[in-house]
């Protein structure tokens, strides 16, 4: 094993690395204080800012969402932009129903679009159900705790 690394070409480039150190010392004088180190250079610290989130839109009241609660509903390309143009959902159909919910919850930038596409009973009966990001069930369960007692009994039951 020794006697593979004495004539390795990584061990037979040593010499020819400390003398280009030694012309570069030449040319650069301020790189004499540099200590020589075999260490790979330290990488970089990135700095990240915090990832921008979406809004959240919660209307004061459960009372505001007038939205349809059966038939079929076809969302605008703003709110479901991740399947087929004119896609319907049939709202008697649990996991169509909340399909919709779900799209709607996180990508509804207006008041107007939570107002419009959601209805207050089926939320609250879709509601553990749905899946969604940590800070919309949060912000959603804080503004209306009738949110929060749906999801506790769900998982009593």
């Amino acid at each position: 094993m020794l006697k593979r690394w004495a004539t390795s070409p990584a061990r037979t480039a040593l010499p020819r690395l400390q003398t280009a150190r030694s012309w570069l010392y030449a040319w650069v004088p301020s790189l004499r204080d540099v200590p020589a180190s075999t260490d790979p250079p330290a990488r970089p610290q990135l700095t990240t800012r915090p990832r921008q989130l979406r809004p959240i839109v919660v209307p004061a009241s459960l009372d505001e969402l007038h939205g349809p609660s059966s038939g079929l509903v076809t969302l605008p390309r703003c709110l479901w932009w991740s399947g087929e143009e004119g896609t319907a959902f049939d709202l008697g159909d649990r996991g169509q129903a909340a399909e919709l919910y779900e799209a709607v919850l996180e990508a509804a930038r207006t008041y107007r679009d939570i107002t419009d596409h959601l209805d207050a009973g089926l939320l609250v009966e879709l509601w553990p159900e749905l899946g969604m990001r940590r800070a919309t069930r949060l912000a959603w369960e804080d503004a209306h705790p009738v949110l929060a007692t749906a999801t506790a009994c769900s998982h009593v039951a």
